[in-house]
């Protein structure tokens, strides 16, 4: 059973291949997806974030029924994907989840201006 629900942008050419790469490290099946433009699965695991709040950043529902958004949301998966272990300690180093937050918040400002073709970011 999954245990962590990734909510995305299913609108998205960046987020939905970040997903496919995702669905490819996740050797345990770990990991579920829904795309948060799907009111009715959207409400369901996360009833009280809007789709502004969604659209800044991927958000992953917790088993614990907390969530985590952007680079804590990252960090987050890479301790339950074995394939993305290696980087789970560094995400911790001190200054590193402000850096991370920064490129986070810079890419996600960005990923709409991908398409199928070409991506700048």
């Amino acid at each position: 059973m999954p245990n962590i629900t990734v909510l995305f942008d299913g609108q998205c050419r960046l987020c939905r291949r970040s997903v496919w790469w995702l669905t490819k490290l996740d050797v345990f099946k770990s990991l579920t997806y829904i795309d948060f433009h799907n009111t009715q699965e959207r409400t369901t695991v996360a009833p009280n974030l809007t789709l502004k709040e969604l659209d800044k950043a991927m958000h992953i529902a917790l088993p614990n029924n907390s969530f985590k958004k952007g680079f804590y949301a990252f960090r987050e998966i890479t301790k339950t994907l074995p394939l993305l272990w290696v980087f789970w300690p560094v995400l911790y180093i001190p200054g590193v989840p402000f850096i991370g937050e920064k490129v986070y918040a810079y890419i996600a400002s960005k990923r709409k201006e991908c398409t199928d073709e070409y991506c700048k970011i």
